[in-house]
């Protein structure tokens, strides 16, 4: 039997991607058109979270925090098939791709000023998002804010060593993402961010890979030569697994997962 659905004020579900909240904060048109559209978050690849989801104690309201096109919000649906999942992003073009892709309630609205009460859930996941947004100590303490005591936050960022290398460029560097605002350099620095009323349980680093099959994807996607991208276009074929397994290693850059106990 399924759990009841919650009572989660401030939560606004968008149907079918052509609904918005009066006032939303949404990113301005032209990322959008730029990014969202060509930057697409392909759904096949279990991400790398999956794993530390075997050491949190089963939880039934669960936050995504800057779900982008939707592939944690469908990992998490197949994990835990009775919890009640929100996913929440900026980007209104994200938000309609996520909602197309999983069955769980969309919210278009702005990581540094969340739309949810104090101790709403017991699991927050932030994948990859913390590095794109202005004040990370700030969203690190909406994420906490919003984050039942004794529930846990699994969070996810880049690392880049002083040998660091990508070919995108912002603000003058070389970096992983053309909308990265930052790169942490070092464990130390982004666990920094939990401090006083958190407790570090885990953290992992590994190595970041690419696919060049992605990446290829999305270029032809740009140059408008795939008018109508498909996030599971790499599960449609044997040839298309096969390619997208194949990943390379980004030279002196490091993905930083950490799970941390909101005490």
């Amino acid at each position: 039997m399924g759990i009841s659905k919650p009572k989660v004020q401030g939560l606004n579900e968008i149907k079918g991607g052509d609904e918005r909240r009066p006032g939303a904060k949404v990113m301005p048109m032209g990322y959008e058109l730029n990014y969202s559209q060509t930057q697409i978050h392909f759904l096949t690849n279990p991400p790398e979270w999956l794993p530390l989801l075997e050491g949190v104690r089963r939880p039934h309201v669960i936050l995504d925090l800057g779900a982008g096109g939707g592939r944690n919000c469908v990992f998490l649906r197949k994990a835990l098939r009775e919890a009640f999942i929100v996913a929440i992003d900026l980007s209104l073009i994200r938000c309609s791709s996520c909602r197309r892709a999983t069955d769980v309630n969309v919210v278009c609205g702005d990581a540094l000023g969340l739309p949810f009460p104090d101790d709403t859930f017991d699991l927050v996941l932030s994948t990859q998002v913390i590095e794109h947004v202005p004040d990370d100590r700030a969203f690190a303490r909406e994420a906490g804010r919003v984050l039942q005591k004794g529930g846990k936050i699994i969070i996810s960022s880049v690392l880049r060593l002083p040998h660091g290398w990508y070919f995108y460029r912002n603000r003058g560097q070389w970096v992983l993402d053309p909308t990265h605002l930052r790169e942490y350099r070092s464990r130390e620095e982004f666990l920094s961010l939990f401090g006083d009323g958190f407790r570090i349980l885990e953290a992992t680093v590994d190595p970041v890979r690419v696919s060049p099959a992605h990446f290829v994807c999305r270029l032809l996607i740009r140059m408008g030569l795939i008018r109508n991208p498909d996030p599971d276009v790499f599960s449609k074929s044997a040839i298309a697994r096969f390619l997208e397994k194949w990943v390379l290693r980004v030279p002196g850059y490091r993905a930083i997962t950490a799970v941390v106990l909101k005490a």
